[in-house]
């Protein structure tokens, strides 16, 4: 096994050797499906994908970081004796697939994968041999992937697993003298401290959020993606909106426009590819709702929906927030509608999103009282009986 994994076998070009080596190296064996019949990921096979997805259940979503470990089956990975370039090569690989495949399906059906290649590239960086120079690269590229596979485990509506990682991510950061690495990580910090503010009513968290991204920001002033720009501003807004402060929200909001613009012929990064005009209009939304325009956010979220460039998963996840705003302003027939035609794209093998699910909780609350709301009461009970027994 040795001698094939060096080369110095040419075994190795035997499929049954192949997959043993990339059993020792705890290589998934779909990504040697390209190799094996010569195309690219869409020659994969579908159904087999969709059964894949549909094992993993998101009740293991929940918990603690260690209770996410065991349901990912992690006590079987392997760690070579030494780490080069060539795993460097595959994790970084390994990151952008997994934030494609996010954007695509959400990530209920790919937080397992992330956790094994974080947990891995954690104790290679623990266990495995390398040179000064990989060293530091692996502790960038793990930090990476504790940021991407944070942010799964937000949209699984698991925010202890994210905040340990994000915190592991920006200790990381520290660890590696990685700038952009710790921008990342604050940026997805102030995120949460975003949303548990809005969920907890507690403004203090909101105020850090305004500090964590401003932070960020100044660590980010020599970076060279205005889209990077964008989002911090974007961040900034919606903190800013939680506190109350009109004026700041303004400044922000108008400095994320600017630098969306200025990117709009920019070649985006793998982790940027979300940040565009629906990002943005997202947050002004978001912000204009909790300064008190209501009528104008809850026609900025019509507007958004509509909008092309809204991925798959990022359209369920604001129609849901539509449905959630129609709601609280006592259009309950248009949240019951646009809860509706939300569920669809959550079913059973399509996109696994817990958080979505989970924002479209209090239009089902209502729907339990309102004629209106039979048909979406139905569709949502159902999802959330098909999601137990998956």
């Amino acid at each position: 096994m040795a001698r094939a994994e060096s080369g110095q076998r040419d075994t190795l070009y035997d499929i049954r050797v192949l997959i043993e080596v990339a059993d020792a190296l705890d290589i998934p064996r779909t990504t040697l499906i390209p190799i094996i019949m010569g195309g690219g990921p869409h020659g994969t096979d579908r159904q087999q994908e969709e059964e894949f997805d549909m094992s993993i259940n998101r009740r293991e979503l929940g918990g603690t970081l260690l209770g996410l470990a065991a349901a990912a089956g992690l006590g079987s990975i392997q760690v070579p004796v030494k780490a080069d370039a060539a795993h460097i090569r595959y994790f970084s690989a390994s990151i952008e697939r997994l934030y494609a495949q996010d954007l695509n399906v959400g990530s209920g059906s790919v937080a397992r994968d992330g956790l094994r290649l974080y947990f891995w590239a954690r104790r290679m960086l623990n266990e495995a041999n390398y040179t000064e120079a990989i060293g530091r690269q692996l502790m960038s590229v793990a930090g990476e992937i504790a940021v991407c596979v944070g942010w799964l485990c937000y949209d699984a509506d698991d925010r202890d697993s994210a905040r340990n990682l994000y915190s592991e991510a920006h200790l990381l950061a520290n660890q590696a003298g990685n700038n952009q690495l710790a921008i990342k990580a604050m940026e997805k910090i102030a995120l949460q401290l975003i949303e548990e503010s809005r969920e907890q009513q507690r403004p203090g968290y909101a105020r850090q959020a305004v500090a964590v991204s401003k932070r960020a920001a100044e660590l980010a002033r020599f970076e060279p993606h205005p889209q990077m720009h964008a989002l911090l501003a974007s961040r900034e807004a919606m903190a800013q909106s939680m506190i109350g402060d009109n004026a700041a929200f303004e400044r922000a909001v108008a400095r994320a426009w600017r630098e969306i613009e200025n990117g709009a012929n920019e070649e985006i990064p793998g982790w940027l590819k979300f940040v565009n005009d629906s990002e943005v209009a997202y947050h002004e939304a978001c912000g204009r709702w909790n300064l008190g325009e209501r009528a104008r956010s809850i026609n900025q979220f019509q507007e958004m929906t509509l909008r092309p460039d809204l991925s798959p998963r990022n359209e369920a996840s604001q129609r849901a927030v539509l449905a959630t705003a129609l709601a609280a302003n006592g259009d309950l027939a248009g949240a019951f509608d646009e809860g509706a035609a939300v569920l669809p794209a959550l079913s059973v093998g399509k996109i696994r999103s817990a958080r979505t699910l989970s924002r479209l909780r209090t239009v089902r609350q209502l729907a339990a009282h309102h004629p209106a709301g039979g048909q979406f009461r139905e569709q949502y009970d159902q999802l959330l009986n098909e999601d137990r027994t998956i």
